[in-house]
């Protein structure tokens, strides 16, 4: 069986969103949608993108941001809009920014002086199931051949996610890599039960 894959190794460490508690949706539809912006946020290893990343730090007012951290954001980022701030334990900040359509993550000291920058990966597009190369297809009609599967998404580096809905019910999503080879499986919050519909768009084994 297989090892349900819930984190994503970020370097040598274990980074991850917590799937389990982040995702309330309605419909496979948007669950499938939340796990995919789960994963991108995990691959950027930084917790401030996360929707509920945030545990870890104490919210900060961006107007009671230090002024060498606002000065530092005007300067540098100046066409940009101040999202989110943060405070960890140890007295750095995390300031999340939008810089047109990419979302970044700012690293101040306790001093206010800038650390480093985090950049989001951009999420990439929907496509249509019948646009999955041969191998992602071939795979999921050998691995799950109880399943259907009509949601699938290309990020811009190229890999593949597709939700597969099993007979019983239960819902994840399968990470492929640009060639089309298998990566991982990501279970759905509570299994992805209780939501309405059927997958319509994928063949069954």
């Amino acid at each position: 069986m297989k090892k349900i894959a819930l984190f994503l190794m970020i370097g040598v460490g274990m980074y991850s969103c917590q799937l389990l508690e982040n995702v309330s949706p309605t419909s496979f539809s948007e669950e499938f949608d939340s796990m995919v912006n789960l994963r991108l946020d995990a691959a950027s290893g930084d917790s401030t993108f996360c929707k509920k990343g945030h545990k870890n730090l104490t919210t900060v007012e961006i107007s009671a941001l230090p002024a060498a951290i606002t000065d530092y954001i005007k300067k540098t980022y100046p066409a940009t809009t101040t999202d989110f701030a943060g405070k960890n334990e140890a007295g750095e900040f995390y300031v999340r920014i939008t810089d047109g359509t990419t979302k970044k993550s700012l690293k101040f000291d306790a001093n206010g002086v800038f650390v480093k920058e985090t950049v989001r990966p951009n999420k990439g597009e929907r496509i249509e199931v019948a646009a999955l190369p041969t191998a992602i297809t071939d795979y999921i009609k050998s691995k799950y051949a109880d399943a259907t599967y009509d949601h699938a998404h290309k990020d811009t580096a190229g890999n593949f996610m597709v939700g597969v809905k099993s007979a019983d019910g239960t819902f994840k999503v399968l990470v492929f890599d640009a060639a089309g080879v298998f990566k991982e499986e990501l279970a759905a919050p509570n299994g992805g039960k209780g939501h309405g519909g059927k997958g319509k768009g994928g063949k069954r084994g």
